[in-house]
């Protein structure tokens, strides 16, 4: 199923804006960073790889490891899924 979803995948890291770089993007909380990454999937185009749910209270990472390995590390220190899930409880 992986190997799926890998050859049907755009590669997003060369449609990602690298926030990382962004001195006031950097000064944010981890909330404010999520928020801002789940706007961006919406514009950006990878909402297929995690976003808002209906009624925008939650969201949802369908495909992690696409995730933590091309879009997490444009948002965030981490690069392991399992630190981002435990930096968000």
């Amino acid at each position: 199923l992986f190997q799926l979803l890998i050859s049907t995948y755009h590669q997003p890291s060369t449609m990602i804006l690298d926030r990382r770089h962004d001195i006031l993007f950097n000064t944010m909380s981890f909330p404010a960073k999520l928020h801002a990454l789940l706007e961006d999937a919406d514009k950006q185009g990878f909402q297929n790889i995690i976003c808002w749910q209906p009624g925008g209270k939650s969201f949802a990472v369908h495909k992690p490891e696409i995730y933590a390995n091309h879009i997490m590390q444009a948002y965030f220190a981490q690069t392991k899924f399992k630190s981002f899930q435990r930096q968000r409880q």
